[in-house]
Parts: structure tokens; sequence; C-alpha cells
């Protein structure tokens, strides 16, 4: 925490701005989206993993793991919309399934993977 803290006083912000750590144990933080009862929904780079951060930033739940690279977050009408590297994934009312996230409706499935080399079918 003392590296965080010491790297945050280093960050150079305009006149009236401030920064600060708003939740801890979230690895790769990519994107983020609130929802509409306050869940911070955050897509991680690398690591293949989406978190709620409720409580104001006390509790932070990984709530979708094994993903390529969950780095496109937005929320919409109750639903957490995830991209991931090939496809868009739709999670209908994912604050009230915070404990076991629905099973997602591929919402687009047929985005150019990264994963693919070039030259490569």
């Amino acid at each position: 925490m003392a590296d965080l803290e010491t790297n945050l006083k280093a960050v150079k912000l305009p006149k009236g701005f401030s920064i600060s750590v708003y939740a801890q144990g979230v690895n790769s933080a990519r994107q983020m989206a609130w929802g509409n009862k306050g869940t911070l929904f955050v897509g991680s780079f690398g690591v293949g993993t989406v978190y709620a951060i409720t409580d104001k930033g006390k509790t932070v739940k990984p709530i979708l793991t094994g993903m390529k690279m969950p780095t496109g977050i937005a929320f919409r009408d109750g639903a957490l919309y995830v991209a991931d590297i090939d496809r868009i994934l739709k999670y209908d009312d994912a604050e009230s399934h915070l404990d076991k996230m629905p099973d997602p409706k591929v919402v687009y499935g047929d985005m150019p993977s990264m994963w693919r080399t070039a030259g490569s079918t």
C-alpha cells in the first residue's frame, strides 16, 4: 500500500482534481461501468475476470472468471455487457445475481479475434 500511495502522490493532476484508491484487490483493471444500484463493474486486462465492487469500495468480488480478456464493460437497463475479445455478452439483471451470474446471451459473436495470427485461417 505504501508504494501505491507514493505512486498516487506522483500523479500530476489539474487544479481542483484529486486521486485516491476506491477499492483494492482488482487485478489489471481496465474499464468500468456503474450499475443502477451502485455496483461498480470492472473488467480486467489479461486475467480474464470481471469484478463487482459494492459497499462504496469495501467489497470486491470476482463475478465472471475464465474469460479471454473482458476489457469492454457497459451497463444499460439492468444488464451488464462484456466485450471479451471476439464476442459481446449480455448478463440480464446482473446486480441481482452477483453471487451467481446468469448464463449470458451472445449479443454479437463474430468479432475478429486478436488471438488469430496474421495469415492464418
